[in-house]
């Protein structure tokens, strides 16, 4: 119709109709993507080699210290299991180490062999589990350099306190990247990169508990705010 010479367009109201069934169904569906988006679980058995940025602040002791770490990680959650060996270079204060650590949930002990001598330290903590929390919030899915798509995920660290921010596989939930910081007065951010994540335990011998830790090893109490799963610090798990 023309109003003052002009032409204005209408809709009738069938079209008016068919425009919002359109429009309610569209935002039916961006909102049944965002509420069935549902938190993942990792395999049971996996491996892969952790690249891992640490700092750290000490308010109490006004003291910091920046680190870098390569890790090989198996994670076994059907034996409560974790092993890694790890090799560390704290810048801070010019120390590079080398250790192999072995994690045994559910006897609830966790040895710690570094230069030819084995530490006993008994543990109190359950494992951390390979699923992320149901009350996680989902950041979307983003897009890493070469095409690879990265689900992000971020929750509250319920056993240590702080955060977590969680990149996994959209198609089998494989760790690819995390983010976490603690609590103080002992702040540490960590920043892990995996790498070469498969399935399964590629090196089962990771798990043997070598002589030099049965005859008369050292043995100390870990509190239970001071644990670890894949614990490249001694004092926050790395494993997501």
């Amino acid at each position: 119709r023309r109003v003052h010479g002009i032409r204005v367009l209408t809709r009738t109201p069938a079209a008016t109709m068919k425009l919002n069934v359109c429009l309610i169904v569209l935002l039916q569906c961006l909102i049944g993507f965002v509420v069935t988006k549902q938190p993942c679980c990792m395999p049971d058995q996996w491996s892969a080699n952790v690249v891992e940025t640490i700092g750290e602040y000490n308010r109490d002791e006004d003291a910091a210290s920046l680190a870098y770490t390569n890790t090989d990680l198996f994670y076994d959650y059907n034996k409560k299991q974790l092993g890694y060996r790890e090799s560390r270079d704290n810048i801070t204060i010019g120390a590079k180490t080398k250790r192999w650590v072995i994690i045994q949930y559910t006897e609830g002990k966790k040895y710690v062999i570094e230069s030819k001598k084995c530490t006993t330290i008994n543990i109190t903590e359950d494992m951390m589990p390979n699923c992320i929390p149901d009350d996680a919030t989902y950041f979307g899915l983003h897009s890493y350099p070469a095409g690879v798509m990265v689900d992000v995920w971020f929750y509250p660290d319920k056993q240590q306190g702080g955060t977590r921010r969680v990149g996994v596989t959209p198609t089998n939930c494989m760790p690819l990247t995390l983010s976490h910081i603690t609590k103080g007065p002992d702040y540490i951010l960590g920043l892990n990169l995996y790498q070469n994540v498969t399935k399964g335990i590629s090196d089962p011998t990771v798990f043997t508990v070598p002589d030099i830790c049965h005859p008369h090893p050292s043995t100390q109490q870990v509190p239970p705010n001071r644990r670890n799963a894949l614990d490249t610090n001694n004092s926050f798990d790395v494993v997501v």
